[in-house]
Parts: C-alpha cells; sequence; structure tokens
C-alpha cells in the first residue's frame, strides 16, 4: 500500500467500518505524512497503469509453466500448485 513506506490501515466493507464510529482505535502508521504521500502515489501509480491486470497475466504464465513442468516431468502425483495466479501454492503430495 505505502511502496515499502510504513503505513497501517483499517479496512472492511462498509457494515465493518460503520462499527469503528462507537470504537477508539489507533495504530502506529496510521498518520505519517510521507507514507500517505506514498499511499497516494502508489495507489494512482495502480490505477494509471493497469497494474493489477498485469500482475494477474505474469501469475497466470508463471503458474501456467509451472505446472506444464509438472506435466512434462511427470510429477503430477507428486507436486500440485493450487490457488489463484497471483498467490499460488505449491503442495508436496505426500
Amino acid at each position: 500500500m505505502g511502496n515499502g513506506m510504513p503505513v497501517s490501515a483499517v479496512v472492511g466493507n462498509k457494515d465493518i467500518m460503520k462499527l469503528f464510529d462507537d470504537i477508539f482505535f489507533t495504530f502506529a502508521f496510521g498518520g505519517k505524512t510521507l507514507s500517505l504521500s506514498a499511499v497516494l502515489v502508489t495507489i494512482k501509480e495502480i490505477k494509471n497503469n493497469e497494474v493489477i491486470n498485469f500482475i494477474w497475466k505474469q501469475g497466470e504464465k508463471l503458474k501456467n509453466g509451472i505446472n506444464c513442468l509438472i506435466i512434462d516431468k511427470n510429477m503430477e502425483d507428486m507436486l500440485e500448485l493450487k490457488g489463484y495466479p497471483v498467490r499460488t501454492v505449491l503442495n508436496s503430495r505426500g
């Protein structure tokens, strides 16, 4: 979110966030000016350059490549790649 700058955020859907109207909460890096500036620039960069789509496409290429290697090496009984292209998990089958 802050591209390496220290920042924290509490996020959620509208119903959950509404609960914070009635409680006091604080966190260490929620209001640092430099970090907040970094967040704004990072979000702008992500939106303007379709970074999310790029990451998903790259993840899909990587996932497909690994799956092809697993098949090519006849390792389907030993390895399994699961998950989203942006967050995969390589499982070892015992």
